[in-house]
């Protein structure tokens, strides 16, 4: 059932973009009936072992934490922000933190902005650090857990009663000269700012939080910053995100540090999706969102996997790390869609081609497909040359048109290709794709709903997973500037052929 939307003409109603599977439209409508009954897992799926037993109160500064915010703050903490709190403030048997840096990883809107709120609002006030320093990729990020600090103290008279106070009389916050700060009588200091190397210039720190470290693409502020603890007994470091990309360098190495287990005083606490899970894996949901059922929805987030790329959906909700969130294919289900064994021998009656060119003439991709009994679109390379075998692509396409026979063969006039428009033309059934924006957001629609079979070529399987997003208009279609992707578009137009195609017999050439 399609609700009717005032204003709006039918035909938008079938943006590519928005089609899934009959199964997926009837999985997405149940799942309304498991609001509150499906709830996140409190326990990560990767995290580091205590060395003491943490039921025991003496283990862990974390029972404290949890004391402050509920008799001092006022606040309830959720499951998971509790457990984490316990384990990762496991104490050695001096009773100093076992672990000096603590990487932690769960998706979005699940509550670590606040967890780390009270973390250190705890530090300053009963801890009594000279200094916390909260830093982000952008400054407005790091200010949001500060600001929040603020407003929870302030509403407490016996932490209000600390604050000291600024030039004109408000107290606590001081704001200006390039500094932010929450100021403290006997010149305790909590401070943010971007997560660049100078933030760190002559700063001791006894409380680091680095937020959305993920972003850091090299080392230079992880290197300034990580720094000004050195010279503070029973310092912290606090790097916490949702996952990041292959150039994610600072949060990935300290990621592999952790998971490596050869230090005991870094952990590792990851509420995340297995790799490689279905995106509507709802086992995966529940790992990497332990808010879930608490004040995360089930709606919410089947609202982001029907408007969200692939790549951004894994890494903002199911915590995943991804090649890059612009990837517009999602590597799981293109591997689901894998069928070495696939031939298009049974489908001759319904085969198309089409073929694309790179920008650079340097190559172009002729890719066979057909709609299989079952409704899936088969896909198949049949031809690639690269610069070298570029002067003989008209002869070739018209040689394999020849022995193939299609029902159609295509191309992309508004793309590289018409630099070979007068001969595409001369090519026996040759049709012109204008709706570029429909034939690549259609093959990404279909991979998303497995409604693909393919046989692993690895050329069409590279340029697949390369494509990214060019906006165009309402819509959009694979950008050309990060390298070849011509085996995707002739992949995208061949779907695109093989699904307008009617029902037929074999063509007489």
């Amino acid at each position: 059932m399609t609700l009717a939307v005032a204003g709006v003409d039918a035909a938008e109603l079938e943006d590519p973009a928005l089609r899934l599977s009959d199964e997926d439209l009837a999985w997405l409508d149940q799942l309304g009936r498991l609001e509150g009954s499906l709830v996140g897992s409190t326990e990560p799926r990767i995290w580091t072992r205590p060395l003491r037993d943490l039921d025991d109160p003496d283990a862990s500064l974390g029972y404290d934490v949890i004391g402050f915010a509920t008799d001092v703050l006022g606040v309830t903490l959720l499951p998971w922000q509790r457990w984490w709190l316990i384990h990762a403030l496991e104490l050695n048997q001096d009773g100093s933190l076992r672990f000096g840096r603590i990487v932690t990883l769960i998706a979005r809107q699940n509550g670590k902005t606040f967890l780390i709120t009270v973390l250190a609002l705890y530090w300053l006030f009963i801890k009594g650090a000279r200094l916390i320093l909260g830093t982000a990729q952008k400054v407005e990020t790091a200010k949001e857990s500060w600001s929040n600090a603020y407003d929870l103290a302030a509403e407490q008279d016996v932490l209000a009663s600390e604050f000291l106070h600024n030039q004109r009389g408000k107290p606590g916050r001081w704001e200006g000269s390039g500094s932010t700060e929450i100021r403290l009588t006997g010149g305790r200091r909590y401070r943010v700012s971007a997560s660049t190397p100078g933030a760190a210039r002559g700063l001791t720190v006894d409380l680091l939080i680095m937020d959305e470290i993920r972003q850091q693409k090299d080392d230079k502020a992880w290197a300034a910053l990580s720094k000004t603890t050195g010279a503070v007994y029973d310092s912290l470091i606090v790097a916490i995100s949702n996952a990041g990309e292959e150039d994610s360098v600072v949060l990935n190495r300290l990621r592999a540090a952790a998971i490596s287990g050869k230090l005991s005083t870094i952990a590792i606490f990851e509420w995340s999706a297995p790799d490689g899970c279905a995106l509507t894996d709802l086992a995966g949901w529940q790992a990497a969102n332990p808010s879930m059922g608490y004040f995360r929805k089930i709606r919410d987030i089947a609202l982001d996997l029907i408007t969200d790329e692939p790549g951004t959906f894994r890494t903002e909700c199911l915590c995943q790390r991804v090649t890059a969130l612009d990837t517009l294919f999602d590597p799981p289900s293109w591997e689901a869609c894998k069928d070495v064994r696939m031939t298009l021998d049974a489908d001759r009656t319904r085969v198309v081609l089409c073929l694309d060119v790179a920008p650079d003439a340097a190559h172009a991709t002729l890719v066979a497909a057909a709609k299989a009994p079952n409704g899936r679109i088969k896909l198949d390379v049949v031809k690639s040359w690269g610069l070298e075998q570029m002067p003989h692509l008209v002869n070739d396409v018209n040689e394999l048109v020849s022995r193939i026979r299609p029902r159609k063969f295509g191309w992309f006039p508004g793309g590289p290709a018409a630099a070979f428009g007068s001969s595409m033309r001369r090519v026996r059934r040759h049709e012109e794709i204008t709706d570029v924006a429909g034939a690549c957001q259609g093959l990404v629609a279909l991979v998303r709903g497995q409604q693909v079979e393919h046989g692993a070529d690895p050329l069409l399987t590279r340029h697949i997973l390369e494509a990214r997003k060019y906006p165009m208009g309402d819509g959009y279609r694979y950008t050309r500037r990060a390298g070849h992707v011509d085996a995707a578009y002739a992949a995208a137009g061949a779907a695109h052929l093989a699904q307008s195609l009617r029902s037929g017999g074999m063509v007489v050439v």
